[in-house]
Formats: C-alpha cells, structure tokens, sequence
C-alpha cells in the first residue's frame, strides 16, 4: 500500500499489538478495574451523564462480572481496557432479553 510503513508481503503476524484481550482472571484486582472505570467514563459524568460506571463500588465491579463475562485489555502487566458481556437477564432491556441474545457494556479505556 503506498504511503504504508508496512510491507504487503509481511505477515500479519509481524503487526502484533503491545496489549492483550483475555477474560478477567481470577487474580486481577478488581479495585483496579473500578479505578480504570471510573476514569474512563469521568468525562461523561463531568458532561451530567449518569453511567453506574462513573461511580460504582469495588462491590458492584464483582456483581457484575459474576453475572456476565468480563473482558480486559492488558499492556504492560496493567488492565488498559475492559468490556463487559452481558448476559444476565436480570440487566437486559427486552429486546435482548430473548435466549441466544446478549450485548456489550461497561466498555472502558484507561484515557491516559
């Protein structure tokens, strides 16, 4: 491709990314998660909007992730990112609340 700093013969295999997406693991901190929450969504509870990951506790973190699947990004040995597979019932609007159907929410990205 021209003006591309990546040659089309090279393999994709070369473009691999400095992070890593993987479900939560039983040993990440699930303060850190609310903290990166928190941070990622401040911007949207300075504009007035009132997302329950502006200001959820640690408690409300491990409600949720016990009920749904939680994925990370990791960089460095730190979550960067998270997103949040819901497929609890109990928090889907009804147009998802059909078995097989499930959406994502929580999504956060550490904006440092």
């Amino acid at each position: 491709m021209a003006g591309s700093d990546v040659s089309a013969a090279e393999p994709l295999a070369a473009l691999k990314p400095d992070y890593q997406i993987r479900l939560l693991a039983p040993g990440d901190s699930l303060d850190e998660l609310t903290k990166l929450l928190h941070s990622a969504y401040q911007r949207l509870a300075d504009m007035g909007f009132n997302y329950t990951a502006t200001s959820q506790t640690v408690e409300t973190t491990r409600e949720r992730i016990e009920r749904n699947e939680c994925f990370v990004a990791v960089a460095e040995g730190r979550i960067v990112g998270t997103g949040l597979l819901i497929i609890d019932r109990l928090e889907q609007p009804a147009w998802a609340a059909q078995p097989g159907v499930c959406y994502a929410g929580q999504l956060g990205v550490d904006p440092a």
